[in-house]
Order: structure tokens, then C-alpha cells, then sequence
């Protein structure tokens, strides 16, 4: 079995995955619903699965495949993680104690810099990426159409996270939620991406 036909069947197989699991579109809300959480932890099951195939292929390291995971994606997981992380350890297990002053000049200017990243990135893919994927592989459809919808839901977290008018603890839930919500995004559009880039698909 060639490369290219056993990478386009892995595709579909994670395609016809990917819309079993696909988290729904709830995550403008602050706090992600029990059944959000579950489908995210199921996604990140199959995820962690699939990454170790993916770096036992051949293909991993001679196409854009581990770029795109290791180097773009890693940045942006890293860079969010990061502001999660700091706000949990200053805020221990009440995000009311929370400083807005603190919240002010530590978690919002490097939110807004990793943000202009993030929007450029995403710009690209909606723009290019997803269109081509799209065009070359018309059973991709509704999974391009529900992440690039993930693009715009994450819109409402990131204005709350910047307005005053919401209390220390929405706003702080609000950026950890962004990123429990992107990190699971990431590893939808890589069960997509990969196994095409795998095969003969290029940016």
C-alpha cells in the first residue's frame, strides 16, 4: 500500500472520528459544560494515540506535518498554558482573590500579544488552508465549517477577559477557559491536517 492511499485512509478514518467527538459550540460560555469537558477529554484520548503514530511515520519530519504541531501549535499551546498556569498560582483555589491591578499588568498585555499572533494564524487558515483542504478533499465540509466556527467562539471569551465591567473571577475564567478551549481546538485541526500533510497534501 503506497504512502499517499494509506495516508488518505487514515484521514478518513479520523474525519468520520472527528465528527463523533467534535466539541459543540458552547465554549463562549465561562464556565464549559460537563459534556464539553467529556467530549474534550475523549478528543485528547485519540489525540495522544495519534501523535505517537504520527512521529513514527516517515513522512513526520520531511513535510510540514511536525512544523505545524511541535513548532506553530506548541507555541500558541505553550503561550496560553502559560497565562492559565500563572493565574491559578496566584489565585490558589479562589479566583476571587485575585488583584485586578495584578490582573491588569501581568495576564491582559501578554494575552493581547500572544492574541495577535493566535488572529494571524487563524486569518491564514480560514483564508488558504481551510479553503484548500476543502477543495481537495470535499468530505471535509463540516469539519472545516465547525473549526473555523471555533475561530469566532472564541471571540466572546477574549472580551471578557479584557473588559473591566466583569468581576476578577469571570474575567480570570474567562482566559483559562480560552485556552482549555484552544488546546482542544489545535488537536481537532491536527487530526485533520496531519494525516494529510502525511500524504501529498502541501500549504
Amino acid at each position: 500500500v503506497s504512502t499517499q492511499s494509506t495516508g488518505s485512509l487514515y484521514f478518513i478514518a479520523i474525519y468520520k472520528l472527528l465528527n463523533c467527538i467534535m466539541s459543540d459550540t458552547l465554549a463562549a460560555r465561562v464556565i464549559p459544560l460537563p459534556e464539553t469537558v467529556a467530549k474534550r477529554a475523549a478528543t485528547k484520548v485519540e489525540y495522544n494515540a495519534a501523535l505517537a503514530r504520527w512521529r513514527k511515520h516517515p513522512r513526520y519530519t520531511t513535510t510540514i506535518a511536525r512544523h505545524f504541531v511541535e513548532d506553530v501549535h506548541m507555541w500558541f499551546r505553550t503561550s496560553f498554558a502559560q497565562l492559565a498556569s500563572d493565574i491559578q498560582s496566584e489565585a490558589g483555589d479562589d479566583l476571587k482573590s485575585l488583584q485586578p491591578a495584578w490582573f491588569e499588568k501581568t495576564v491582559i498585555p501578554y494575552f493581547r500579544r500572544s492574541l495577535s499572533n493566535l488572529e494571524g494564524h487563524h486569518n491564514a487558515e480560514d483564508r488558504s488552508i481551510f479553503p484548500r483542504v476543502h477543495r481537495k478533499y470535499p468530505e471535509t465540509a463540516e469539519v472545516c465549517e465547525k473549526l473555523e466556527r471555533d475561530h469566532q467562539q472564541l471571540h466572546p471569551l477574549e472580551s471578557i477577559a479584557f473588559n473591566p465591567k466583569y468581576d476578577i473571577e469571570m474575567r480570570a475564567n474567562a482566559v483559562i477557559e480560552f485556552y482549555n478551549f484552544l488546546d482542544d481546538h489545535l488537536r481537532r485541526e491536527e487530526m485533520m491536517l496531519v494525516p494529510l500533510f502525511l500524504g501529498n497534501f502541501t500549504l
